[in-house]
């Protein structure tokens, strides 16, 4: 384990692109949908976050994770063929340490949809909340992906989006965090250009920890690919928190225990 606590390092880019968070609308029809389809959940606990008002209804792990052994199956909707090929090598580094594997049929029923729409950020939805969106809309997308995208860069957000396709959350939002934010900065900074979110979003996106009993967590990580990459200037400590482009010693840890080979 690495151990927890705050880190300096390099000033942050105050333009540094940043994921959000995306739930699934709430449609009975294809949750059974889902069910009809044989997928198996590894566990079915409903679990929310602490704060039960929040309107995201948050949702995390327990519920979420794929079945150890299972195979996913991942299709492109755009991007072009070395875009393609980019995505496949990086993201089949989480298949090293976890008990699952990837299939890039690109066919009809692919559980896990990537579309590349400029303008619209990078996202994914939890875990098995893929099998609650539509067979004819993303489930993930790679906003600001293409052939000419850094290699550090390219492998930071497919890394840290196909995270949260396997079940994990923000880092920052880990029970054990403890980020001394500078809330006022933060929201100035966020509810601003070019990102323009709404206070609830702030909030959902970077305030809102999980609960413990809701969560299957380790340690505080600064060096985990699901961190944000934090600007000093949005810390009460004034210590940055640099954004990661590989995985963690805790990341790799982590996975291996959420998607356990057979003994």
């Amino acid at each position: 384990m690495i151990e927890s606590g705050a880190t300096g390092g390099p000033e942050i880019d105050e333009e540094t692109r940043v994921c959000v968070d995306v739930f699934p609308p709430v449609d009975d029809d294809l949750a059974r949908s889902g069910a009809a389809q044989g997928e198996q959940a590894a566990s079915l606990d409903s679990v929310y976050a602490e704060d039960p008002g929040n309107p995201a209804r948050i949702a995390v792990l327990k519920g979420k994770r794929w079945a150890p052994g299972q195979t996913l199956r991942i299709g492109f909707m755009g991007g072009g063929r070395e875009v393609q090929r980019r995505v496949r090598e990086v993201a089949e580094l989480w298949t090293r340490h976890a008990n699952l594997k990837f299939d890039f049929d690109d066919g009809p029923s692919a559980q896990i949809r990537i579309a590349f729409m400029r303008g619209e950020g990078s996202w994914s939805y939890i875990g098995r909340d893929c099998l609650s969106i539509r067979r004819d809309e993303p489930t993930m997308n790679l906003g600001w992906l293409t052939r000419s995208t850094p290699d550090e860069e390219c492998s930071r957000v497919v890394l840290h989006e196909f995270g949260h396709a396997l079940g994990c959350i923000h880092e920052h939002q880990n029970p054990d965090a403890g980020i001394p934010w500078d809330t006022e900065a933060v929201y100035k900074y966020y509810m601003g250009p070019p990102n323009r979110w709404k206070r609830a979003d702030v909030d959902s996106n970077l305030f809102q920890r999980y609960a413990r009993n809701v969560t299957q967590f380790s340690r505080f990580d600064p060096r985990s690919i699901m961190l944000y990459a934090i600007p000093k200037a949005h810390t009460l400590d004034r210590k940055a928190r640099p954004g990661n482009s590989t995985l963690s010693e805790t990341d790799i840890d982590f996975i291996q225990r959420m998607y356990p080979r057979a003994s």
